[in-house]
């Protein structure tokens, strides 16, 4: 669903005159294959849904009380609808304006 959200949000801020990067930088998570063929690629994180589905099965089964904690670790899709802050003030701090 929440990639879905961002897709809202591009038509959104679309209706407001704004635009994907250039105003705002949006990015989605789940990385559906929509995210890649919509006109502004969805930069999103993809969660390794894959890898958790292999291990949740083992997880269930195992029952040593000493069952180590696995972590999984998302990844960032960069696309062309977010882009890097812009740090040319002195401060090398990004620079945010209000809309």
């Amino acid at each position: 669903m929440a990639e879905q959200a961002a897709f809202g949000a591009l038509s959104a801020v679309a209706e407001c005159g704004l635009s994907v990067p250039r105003d705002i930088s949006l990015v989605g998570y789940n990385d559906i294959p929509l995210a890649s063929g919509l006109p502004v690629p969805l930069t999103s994180v993809s969660a390794p849904f894959d890898q958790v589905a292999q291990a949740a099965p083992r997880l269930l089964l195992d029952d040593t009380p000493d069952t180590p904690v696995q972590r999984f670790s998302p990844m960032l899709i960069p696309r062309a609808s977010s882009r890097t802050p812009d740090t040319s003030s002195n401060t090398g701090k990004p620079s945010y304006r209000r809309l």
